[in-house]
Protein backbone atom coordinates (compact mmCIF):
# COMPACT_ATOMS: atom_id res chain seq x y z
CA UNK A 1 0.00 0.00 0.00
CA UNK A 2 2.98 2.30 1.03
CA UNK A 3 4.28 1.06 -2.51
CA UNK A 4 1.72 2.19 -4.23
CA UNK A 5 1.16 5.25 -2.73
CA UNK A 6 5.02 6.33 -3.02
CA UNK A 7 4.42 5.71 -7.10
CA UNK A 8 1.33 7.54 -7.54
CA UNK A 9 3.42 10.47 -5.46
CA UNK A 10 6.28 10.09 -8.35
CA UNK A 11 3.51 10.28 -11.05
CA UNK A 12 2.01 13.19 -9.95
CA UNK A 13 5.57 14.91 -9.65
CA UNK A 14 6.48 13.76 -13.34
CA UNK A 15 3.62 14.69 -14.60
CA UNK A 16 2.50 18.08 -13.00
CA UNK A 17 6.33 20.11 -12.22
CA UNK A 18 4.38 22.94 -11.40
CA UNK A 19 2.29 20.82 -8.59
CA UNK A 20 6.00 20.19 -6.88
CA UNK A 21 7.32 23.69 -7.55
CA UNK A 22 4.35 25.38 -6.06
CA UNK A 23 5.50 29.72 -4.44
CA UNK A 24 3.93 32.09 -3.32
CA UNK A 25 2.66 35.25 -4.77
CA UNK A 26 0.57 38.40 -4.22
CA UNK A 27 -1.62 40.41 -5.72
CA UNK A 28 -0.61 43.37 -7.00
CA UNK A 29 -1.31 46.76 -5.22
CA UNK A 30 -4.87 48.17 -6.30
CA UNK A 31 -6.05 45.09 -7.84
CA UNK A 32 -9.56 42.76 -7.71
CA UNK A 33 -7.88 39.84 -9.89
CA UNK A 34 -10.97 37.83 -10.63
CA UNK A 35 -9.78 34.57 -10.96
CA UNK A 36 -11.29 32.28 -14.04
CA UNK A 37 -11.63 28.84 -15.21
CA UNK A 38 -9.80 29.33 -18.20
CA UNK A 39 -6.99 31.83 -20.18
CA UNK A 40 -9.24 34.53 -20.93
CA UNK A 41 -11.78 36.88 -19.92
CA UNK A 42 -14.84 34.60 -21.94
CA UNK A 43 -13.50 31.87 -18.86
CA UNK A 44 -15.97 32.18 -16.12
CA UNK A 45 -14.53 33.59 -13.05
CA UNK A 46 -14.69 31.60 -9.65
CA UNK A 47 -13.64 34.16 -7.25
CA UNK A 48 -12.40 37.47 -6.59
CA UNK A 49 -9.35 38.12 -4.79
CA UNK A 50 -8.25 41.27 -3.46
CA UNK A 51 -5.34 43.21 -3.12
CA UNK A 52 -2.32 41.74 -1.35
CA UNK A 53 -3.79 38.18 -0.98
CA UNK A 54 -1.58 35.67 -1.06
CA UNK A 55 -1.80 32.72 -3.36
CA UNK A 56 -0.15 29.96 -4.49
CA UNK A 57 1.24 29.93 -7.81
CA UNK A 58 1.07 26.24 -9.77
CA UNK A 59 2.39 27.28 -13.29
CA UNK A 60 3.38 30.43 -14.96
CA UNK A 61 2.88 30.50 -18.62
CA UNK A 62 3.97 33.58 -19.92
CA UNK A 63 0.63 36.28 -19.86
CA UNK A 64 -1.68 33.69 -17.54
CA UNK A 65 -0.58 31.93 -14.19
CA UNK A 66 -2.36 29.24 -12.95
CA UNK A 67 -2.89 29.82 -9.13
CA UNK A 68 -4.59 28.03 -5.65
CA UNK A 69 -6.24 30.72 -3.54
CA UNK A 70 -6.52 29.92 0.74
CA UNK A 71 -9.34 28.71 0.34
CA UNK A 72 -8.63 25.92 -2.36
CA UNK A 73 -10.26 27.52 -5.71
CA UNK A 74 -7.93 26.68 -8.31
CA UNK A 75 -8.27 29.20 -11.87
CA UNK A 76 -6.37 31.14 -13.98
CA UNK A 77 -5.37 34.95 -13.49
CA UNK A 78 -2.78 37.49 -15.38
CA UNK A 79 0.24 37.46 -14.53
CA UNK A 80 0.80 41.04 -14.60
CA UNK A 81 -1.86 40.89 -11.05
CA UNK A 82 0.68 38.99 -9.61
CA UNK A 83 3.76 39.59 -7.39
CA UNK A 84 7.07 37.43 -5.62
CA UNK A 85 7.46 40.92 -3.35
CA UNK A 86 5.56 40.90 0.13
CA UNK A 87 3.64 43.67 0.19
CA UNK A 88 4.47 46.74 2.62
CA UNK A 89 1.25 45.88 4.75
CA UNK A 90 2.26 42.38 5.02
CA UNK A 91 5.74 43.18 5.37
CA UNK A 92 4.93 45.80 7.73
CA UNK A 93 2.52 43.19 9.99
CA UNK A 94 5.25 40.55 9.63
CA UNK A 95 8.02 42.76 10.82
CA UNK A 96 4.95 43.56 13.53
CA UNK A 97 4.93 40.23 14.36
CA UNK A 98 8.63 39.94 14.42
CA UNK A 99 9.36 42.54 16.95
CA UNK A 100 6.84 41.62 19.25
CA UNK A 101 8.34 38.10 19.16
CA UNK A 102 11.78 40.13 19.74
CA UNK A 103 10.43 42.09 22.56
CA UNK A 104 8.73 38.87 24.21
CA UNK A 105 12.18 37.63 23.99
CA UNK A 106 13.73 40.38 25.42
CA UNK A 107 11.48 40.22 28.41
CA UNK A 108 11.93 37.01 28.49
CA UNK A 109 15.73 37.13 28.88
CA UNK A 110 15.53 39.93 31.11
CA UNK A 111 13.21 37.73 33.92
CA UNK A 112 15.76 34.93 33.15
CA UNK A 113 18.27 37.25 33.80
CA UNK A 114 16.68 38.57 36.81
CA UNK A 115 16.29 35.23 38.02
CA UNK A 116 20.31 34.21 37.07
CA UNK A 117 20.80 37.13 39.50
CA UNK A 118 18.81 36.16 42.24
CA UNK A 119 20.22 32.26 41.64
CA UNK A 120 23.71 34.13 41.94
CA UNK A 121 22.89 36.29 45.36
CA UNK A 122 21.70 33.06 46.37
CA UNK A 123 24.65 30.68 45.53
CA UNK A 124 26.95 34.10 47.14
CA UNK A 125 25.13 33.79 50.21
CA UNK A 126 25.47 29.87 50.76
CA UNK A 127 28.70 30.17 49.60
CA UNK A 128 29.45 32.72 52.50
CA UNK A 129 27.33 30.36 55.26
CA UNK A 130 29.63 27.93 53.32
CA UNK A 131 33.11 29.55 54.33
CA UNK A 132 31.68 30.43 57.81
CA UNK A 133 30.61 26.99 58.34
CA UNK A 134 34.00 25.92 57.45
CA UNK A 135 35.75 28.63 59.37
CA UNK A 136 33.85 27.37 62.42
CA UNK A 137 34.72 23.93 61.61
CA UNK A 138 38.21 24.46 61.31
CA UNK A 139 37.72 27.09 64.84
CA UNK A 140 36.09 23.09 66.40
CA UNK A 141 39.14 20.90 64.85
CA UNK A 142 41.59 23.28 66.48
CA UNK A 143 39.78 23.50 70.22
CA UNK A 144 39.35 19.69 69.76
CA UNK A 145 43.04 19.30 68.62
CA UNK A 146 44.16 21.41 71.74
CA UNK A 147 41.39 19.76 74.33
CA UNK A 148 43.16 16.25 73.24
CA UNK A 149 46.78 17.29 73.71
CA UNK A 150 44.78 18.81 77.05
CA UNK A 151 43.34 15.59 77.85
CA UNK A 152 46.67 13.62 76.78
CA UNK A 153 48.42 15.73 79.46
CA UNK A 154 46.23 15.02 82.16
CA UNK A 155 46.32 11.52 81.31
CA UNK A 156 50.03 11.54 81.65
CA UNK A 157 50.05 13.66 84.58
CA UNK A 158 47.03 11.16 86.78
CA UNK A 159 49.43 8.25 85.36
CA UNK A 160 52.25 10.24 87.47
CA UNK A 161 49.93 11.16 90.42
CA UNK A 162 48.53 7.59 90.53
CA UNK A 163 51.81 5.91 90.65
CA UNK A 164 53.26 8.89 93.43
CA UNK A 165 50.19 7.75 95.56
CA UNK A 166 51.04 3.72 95.01
CA UNK A 167 54.27 4.67 96.35
CA UNK A 168 53.25 7.02 99.15
CA UNK A 169 50.65 4.22 99.82
CA UNK A 170 53.68 1.32 100.32
CA UNK A 171 55.75 3.90 102.14
CA UNK A 172 52.43 4.64 104.75
CA UNK A 173 52.24 1.39 104.83
CA UNK A 174 56.09 0.33 105.37
CA UNK A 175 56.24 3.34 108.07
CA UNK A 176 52.76 1.83 109.81
CA UNK A 177 54.76 -1.74 110.22
CA UNK A 178 57.56 0.51 111.10
CA UNK A 179 55.88 1.99 113.77
CA UNK A 180 54.30 -1.50 115.30
CA UNK A 181 57.55 -2.83 115.81
CA UNK A 182 58.45 0.25 117.47
CA UNK A 183 55.27 -0.28 119.70
CA UNK A 184 56.25 -3.85 120.04
CA UNK A 185 59.91 -3.07 121.15
CA UNK A 186 58.56 0.06 123.21
CA UNK A 187 56.09 -2.36 125.19
CA UNK A 188 58.66 -5.30 125.70
CA UNK A 189 61.38 -2.39 127.17
CA UNK A 190 58.68 -1.12 129.27
CA UNK A 191 57.98 -4.74 130.30
CA UNK A 192 61.74 -5.56 131.18
CA UNK A 193 62.37 -2.03 132.45
CA UNK A 194 59.31 -3.26 135.11
CA UNK A 195 60.26 -6.16 135.64
CA UNK A 196 64.31 -4.79 136.15
CA UNK A 197 62.74 -2.49 138.92
CA UNK A 198 61.09 -5.16 140.77
CA UNK A 199 63.46 -7.51 140.56
CA UNK A 200 66.05 -4.43 142.04
CA UNK A 201 63.47 -3.63 143.98
CA UNK A 202 63.68 -7.29 145.41
CA UNK A 203 66.73 -7.72 145.66
CA UNK A 204 67.79 -4.25 147.50
CA UNK A 205 65.06 -5.46 149.99
CA UNK A 206 66.70 -8.23 151.04
CA UNK A 207 69.95 -6.64 150.85
CA UNK A 208 68.54 -4.47 153.32
CA UNK A 209 67.04 -7.26 155.55
CA UNK A 210 69.86 -8.83 155.50
CA UNK A 211 72.37 -5.83 156.72
CA UNK A 212 69.12 -5.06 159.89
CA UNK A 213 69.97 -8.74 160.75
CA UNK A 214 73.62 -8.24 161.18
CA UNK A 215 73.33 -5.52 163.14
CA UNK A 216 71.06 -7.01 165.47
CA UNK A 217 73.61 -10.03 165.79
CA UNK A 218 76.64 -6.90 166.56
CA UNK A 219 74.41 -5.43 169.41
CA UNK A 220 73.56 -8.77 171.08
CA UNK A 221 76.99 -9.32 171.62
Amino acid sequence: MKTTGLYLFCILIICFPWFAQAETRYINENQEVPIRRGKGNEFKILAVKKTHTPVELLKDEGDYSYIRTGDGTEGWVLSRYLTAELPKPLLIEKLRAELEVLKNSQAKLNQDYQQLKEQKKLLESSSSALEQKVRELELQYQELTAASADVLQLKRSHDALKQEKEQLAQSLAALRKKNEELRSNTALMWYSAGALTLLLGIAIGMFMQSLKHKRKKSLSF
